[in-house]
């Protein structure tokens, strides 16, 4: 089991040290591919450059451009509804010109027209003078229903004809015609209006188009160049701490493979030393001598903790090591207080330092201890 602990913790180092050796990796293809980017945008650059001037023009303002296209969309928009009055005059014409050969064929037959009016009239009257001689008993009921009839025969048909006037027709067209010529001369204004308009527009939208593209161009240029400082950055730091994390993962595997089972005293004291320093305390020793149960004395920002480091390879540790680094704790100013050993704990110190809220570190938690994944103390 103990090897089996060991060996995840390992794997955990290792799995972290490789994570941060992809980072590098990822990090170094990001600075690539934003240098390709800003390589790109410096050619897209010099080219946007190099039109603008050519174009040999100071910078055109916004305003100036609206105003010349809100001219060009108007003017565009004149043509635009002479060309459909135009549309609908000329239909117009046609039909006024269609109806009015239909109406000149019917005066040309006037007199024909009234006689194939009066014989209609006549047909007509004979049909129903024959119904009515079976619906009435009497001869004045019988003729005044062929009467009926062929007046109104005869009056249909002459309606047809007198609604063909001609006269009214050629006022009508010549009135299209008339409205036809002054739309077209309108629209011929409208076209020379905006010929002017596009004229002035397209060179001023041309530029304003290139000068466009030159501002973009810087943009993309700068964020380009923004975005390879921060790749590099980027690279730079995760560099550092890949080698960081590295070098530390090497200093620790020293440490662990040190024989710190069988330290004793002094040796085991300089090795919680290394590990301490290793993990980013300050670490200061006591005196040999009169040290009040704590050898060293962690610190990190306004974490302090009295440390007694217990040598004792083949000795359990009893109570009386939690009860000198409880009170050592207090003589030096320390916010808590641990015992480390290299050994195992008696159950008497396990319930003291429970009950005063000391960490005890043994033999099975000092490889957690080293690699910095013990709580408290990392």
């Amino acid at each position: 089991m103990k090897g089996s602990r060991y060996d995840a913790l390992f794997d955990a180092d290792s799995h972290e040290l490789e994570r941060r050796r992809r980072a590098v990796d990822q990090a170094t293809t990001d600075l690539a591919r934003c240098q390709q980017d800003l390589r790109h945008a410096q050619v897209a650059y010099g080219n946007r450059q190099a039109a603008w001037h050519n174009a040999n023009s100071p910078n055109i303002p916004k305003e100036e451009i609206a105003t010349a296209k809100a001219h060009y969309d108007k003017c565009l928009a004149v043509c635009h509804r002479h060309e459909a009055r135009l549309e609908q005059i000329r239909g117009r014409i046609r039909q006024l010109t269609h109806a009015k050969s239909w109406r000149e064929l019917g005066q040309r037959f006037d007199l024909t027209w009234y006689a194939v009016s009066m014989i209609a009239g006549l047909i007509c009257f004979i049909p129903v003078v024959a119904a009515a001689f079976f619906l009435f008993d009497n001869f004045l009921g019988i003729m005044a229903s062929g009467t009926v009839g062929f007046i109104i025969s005869f009056g249909v048909l002459t309606y047809l004809q007198l609604r063909f006037n001609v006269d009214e027709l050629n006022r009508l067209l010549a009135q299209s015609e008339n409205a036809q010529k002054y739309e077209s001369t309108e629209a011929f204004v409208a076209a020379s209006t905006f010929d002017s308009a596009k004229a002035a527009y397209d060179p001023i939208a041309r530029l304003y188009r290139i000068q466009t593209a030159y501002g973009d161009a810087a943009t993309s240029l700068l964020t380009c160049q923004n975005n390879v400082v921060t790749a590099t950055t980027i690279l730079a730091r995760a560099t550092q701490d890949y080698q960081q994390f590295k070098e530390s993962h090497s200093r620790r595997n020293r440490l662990l493979a040190t024989d710190w089972q069988s330290l004793k005293g002094v040796p085991f004291e300089e090795f919680l030393y290394e590990v301490f320093k290793e993990l980013g305390f300050f670490v200061e020793t006591t005196r040999a001598v009169g040290d009040h149960g704590v050898d060293l004395i962690l610190t990190k920002g306004t974490f302090k903790i009295a440390v007694q480091a217990k040598g004792y390879p083949n000795t359990s540790v009893g109570n009386k090591a939690v009860q000198e680094a409880y009170s050592g704790m207090a003589i030096y100013g320390c916010s808590h207080c641990a015992v480390v050993t290299n050994s195992v704990f008696t159950r008497a110190a396990r319930e003291a330092a429970g009950h005063l809220k000391c960490l005890l570190v043994e033999q099975a938690e000092m490889e957690a201890l080293v690699r910095g994944r013990l709580a408290g103390l990392s």
